[in-house]
């Protein structure tokens, strides 16, 4: 029959033994050292001056003194003095001069290292799942720069699959932003979580917004030259209407020197944030044989209006020409 443990070294009570107490107590001694396992500290290799029986120290190198030769041991103080107990690999004991827990392993004691490296899924404040295998439930979430920038990537496998966020109202879907089902990016509401209206859809190849369910109006300003229309997307469309003269005013008629109007110019009633695409067209009354007018023409387009607008005519007219400028940008 073994007289000790195998994992603790404990003494086992025998068959007929004498003072069978004292074993025992032993035994006890033993587990009330190495259960809920703290030490003062362990790095020392001095035994302390003074010591009240129940301290613990893991050996500090090198030891000395009463402790010399048991580095890396588990000394305990007793009533009668120092003993020595041999920690296994795997023992944890709370370290009190470094507020740490350290682990004993096939090197000695070092602070465990936990690797959150490939978490199969991760739940803070409430549960993963499956599906959705990180899982925060917070008053908000931060991230934040290292320094310089910071990038958050949501990516999917193919231009059918979805990547994109989703917000909820009580579980249920009200809009989702993110590219869905192809690679234009796309805003999309709903009433029930179910059926999702496209309200912006960017095309990925030429940047130009369109508004599948058509687009609220901000603004509409008219004045004497035309009217300008403000979109709640930041869209402008003005149209202005400008006469132009009879277009004989100058030239001689010839193919080198054509009949044309004076300069006009345009101001914007609201200015563009950035030069418009426009578009010219002219009415004349007389707009058959040869008083029909050539073209119009500008010298330049800016955030503020057009410069220079002329029209051209084959022959001289009697009647004023009419041009007709739109102009499509953005006022935000």
């Amino acid at each position: 029959m073994n007289h000790r443990s195998p994992i603790l070294d404990l003494p086992y009570l025998q068959p007929a033994q004498a003072q069978k107490h004292v074993t025992h107590n032993s035994a006890l001694e033993i587990l009330d050292a190495v259960v809920q396992l703290s030490v003062e500290s362990r790095t020392t290799g001095t035994p302390p001056a003074a010591a009240d029986p129940g301290m613990r120290y893991i050996v500090g190198e090198p030891a000395s003194g009463d402790w010399a030769g048991q580095e890396g041991q588990l000394a305990v103080m007793s009533s009668s003095g120092w003993y020595f107990l041999t920690p296994s690999k795997g023992w944890l004991a709370y370290v009190c001069d470094e507020a740490v827990l350290c682990q004993r392993n096939d090197y000695g004691w070092s602070t465990p290292s936990f690797d959150l490296q490939n978490l199969p899924s991760l739940g803070v404040g409430t549960r993963s799942d499956v599906i959705n295998k990180l899982a925060i439930a917070s008053d908000g979430s931060l991230f934040t720069h290292a320094g310089a920038g910071h990038r958050m990537v949501v990516n999917k496998a193919s231009p059918s699959e979805t990547a994109s966020l989703l917000l909820q109202s009580a579980w249920s879907g009200r809009a989702e932003i993110g590219l869905t089902g192809d690679d234009a990016l796309s805003v999309k509401v709903s009433t029930d979580g179910d059926t999702y209206r496209t309200a912006l859809s960017a095309d990925p190849a030429s940047g130009r917004v369109s508004f599948p369910s058509g687009a609220d109006v901000s603004e509409t300003i008219s004045s004497p030259q035309g009217t300008t229309v403000k979109y709640a997307c930041g869209t402008m469309v003005a149209t202005v209407t400008i006469e132009m003269g009879r277009g004989d005013e100058f030239g001689s008629g010839t193919l080198a020197d054509m009949y044309r109007t004076p300069f006009r110019y345009i101001s914007w009633d609201v200015p563009f944030i950035a030069p418009p695409t426009i578009s010219l067209t002219s009415v004349c009354p007389e707009s058959t044989g040869n008083h029909k007018v050539i073209t119009l023409t500008c010298a330049s387009v800016t955030t503020n209006g057009v410069s220079e607008l002329q029209a051209f005519r084959t022959t001289a007219g009697t009647v004023d020409i009419t041009a007709h400028v739109t102009a499509h940008g953005r006022w935000a």
